[in-house]
């Protein structure tokens, strides 16, 4: 995310000293084209880089998706060993439960990974 804000300082400096050279009209066109290229790119590098979950991120995922789906589902014995992970997996469960509500399957779209 930094490297698209220092993209997007980057390319808006350089189109303002532009600016001088070209029309208000023909800067903002230039900028927009630029922003929807910077999205389309951030976009197939996400899709291609995918990760599935493992290790640790792993076991909170699966149990955040088996307490999503029912919450009545037993706890991993994992979390007795490891408790600094019990926040994340509620949180986690959590938003797997409202992506559930708006019918998105797919929970590692949801899951903030980083």
């Amino acid at each position: 995310m930094g490297v698209l804000i220092a993209i997007m300082i980057g390319i808006s400096k350089l189109l303002s000293k532009l600016g001088n050279v070209l029309n208000r009209k023909t800067v903002n066109i230039i900028f927009m084209i630029s922003m929807i290229l910077i999205i389309v790119i951030q976009l197939i590098s996400s899709y291609k880089l995918a990760v599935f979950p493992s290790w640790d991120f792993g076991i909170v995922y699966n149990q955040a998706v088996r307490l999503a789906e029912n919450p009545s589902a037993p706890i991993s014995e994992y979390f007795a060993k490891y408790p600094n992970n019990i926040g994340l997996c509620y949180i986690l469960s959590k938003v797997f439960r409202v992506s559930n509500i708006l019918n998105i399957k797919h929970y590692l779209t949801m899951a903030p990974t980083d």
